[in-house]
């Protein structure tokens, strides 16, 4: 219910609720907070519940056991809110570089003013794309080109993105991920995905997400917000959009959104793990 109310603001309205609910926390944490610790004040954190630094480092710590990534990697985070994934790589990509790139201008400006003025080899670009749930104006996602040259990463990262996109915006990142990674390269994502296992899960957990809006390759949770949530049918992103664009599964994780499997704080979506064909 509070979450159905909370998608019926403008975005704009959603974003001066949160800064101003958590307001004073920031405050009283301020006054204790370390000094030179590197994270942005919780009324400024768009991206989703729990612990920002703690499921940030859990992300950098599952690359690193994957085998997706060294200190020398040159990684792409595509929507890279307010520096989550950012953050722990800084101590980590000692001769490689990131670049990041997002819609939301608050949380850019913050990352390149903490993060980028500190450490040369991170970058993060404002992108003018419009998404119903985080901003109504701007170009649309699935004609855009990301500004980068072909072969360029060897791992991109898409953490909670496809879960706010529909079917052509997906489908023309997937596009664009595949130019922009080395041959060989990987794309670490987390999605909701549907599958006969999730669906009933659907159905007999009310703490699931409830994807009831079928769209034929993909389910909204809400039809007045599209991007709210967006969950995809299986056959089509394994069996169709990952090799079309060039990719091979690694692996797929399912998260405890569906399973309700006690996972770590990083569990809760669907995560997957791609290469790009050699």
């Amino acid at each position: 219910m509070i979450r159905k109310l909370f998608y019926k603001l403008p975005p704009k309205l959603r974003f001066a609720v949160r800064y101003a609910v958590f307001l004073p926390y920031d405050i009283i944490v301020s006054v204790f907070r370390p000094k030179g610790q590197l994270a942005p004040p919780k009324r400024l954190i768009f991206i989703g519940s729990g612990n920002f630094t703690e499921i940030g480092n859990l992300f950098k710590d599952d690359f690193i056991e994957h085998k997706i990534i060294s200190p020398e990697s040159n990684v792409l985070d595509v929507g890279c809110g307010i520096g989550r994934s950012a953050i722990p790589l800084t101590g980590y990509l000692k001769g490689g570089k990131y670049e990041g790139f997002d819609i939301i201008k608050t949380g850019i400006n913050w990352c390149n003013k903490h993060i980028a003025s500190r450490f040369p080899n991170f970058r993060f670009t404002l992108v003018d794309l419009s998404n119903d749930l985080y901003k109504n104006s701007g170009g649309l996602a699935q004609n855009f080109t990301f500004p980068y040259p072909d072969n360029s990463f060897d791992l991109v990262i898409v953490l909670s993105v496809f879960t706010h996109m529909v079917e052509e915006e997906v489908e023309r990142y997937f596009s664009e991920i595949s130019r922009v990674l080395k041959t060989g390269g990987y794309c670490y994502s987390t999605f909701f995905i549907l599958n006969e296992s999730s669906v009933s899960a659907m159905k007999s957990n009310s703490n699931a997400f409830d994807f009831k809006y079928d769209k034929g390759n993909y389910s909204l949770l809400d039809e007045e917000v599209r991007s709210a949530n967006v969950a995809f049918n299986e056959d089509y992103l394994v069996n169709s959009l990952v090799p079309k664009n060039g990719f091979v599964v690694q692996s797929l994780v399912y998260g405890s959104w569906s399973t309700e499997l006690n996972t770590n704080p990083i569990g809760f979506q669907d995560r997957l793990i791609l290469q790009k064909k050699k």
